[in-house]
């Protein structure tokens, strides 16, 4: 998360406080309002980009005070954070699909044989014991 740090001869654009809303309808409205001024500091920005000069915006300068926020804090700290929960389930995920793509190619391999390769080969090999057996016994074999 960055934010634009103004020259110092020009006016430097301050980033909206939001109250914690009331209503679904006010935040709502803080939501577009917040996403309003994004996209215009998005549109100052693509006009001077050599002005835009970002700063860093760590966790610590948008962590809440509440306590329901100290709480959050302690379990992200003993559980880890969403953000971590959802990279160990991209590459789980990531990995259930290569698991399947290699059953896949065993299956195709398995198919092939059965359907291409079995057939012709069963037909040898009874060939094969039929000409066995007419020299062992002299009585025709029933194929």
């Amino acid at each position: 998360m960055t934010e634009t740090i103004a020259p110092a001869d020009s006016k430097a654009t301050e980033s909206p406080r939001l109250a914690r809303p009331e209503t679904d309808g006010a935040a709502l409205r803080a939501i577009e309002e917040a996403t309003a001024h994004v996209r215009d500091r998005a549109v100052a920005i693509r006009r001077n980009p050599e002005e835009h000069k970002p700063r860093l915006v760590l966790s610590q300068h948008v962590r809440g005070t509440s306590l329901l926020d100290r709480i959050a804090d302690v379990v992200n700290k003993f559980c880890g954070s969403m953000y971590e929960t959802l990279i160990a389930l991209h590459e789980m995920a990531r990995q259930q699909l290569d698991i399947l793509n290699g059953q896949d190619r065993v299956l195709a391999i398995l198919d092939n044989f059965a359907s291409k390769d079995m057939p012709g080969r069963q037909r040898h090999i009874q060939d094969c014991v039929d000409q066995i057996l007419a020299k062992v016994d002299p009585k025709p074999a029933a194929s």
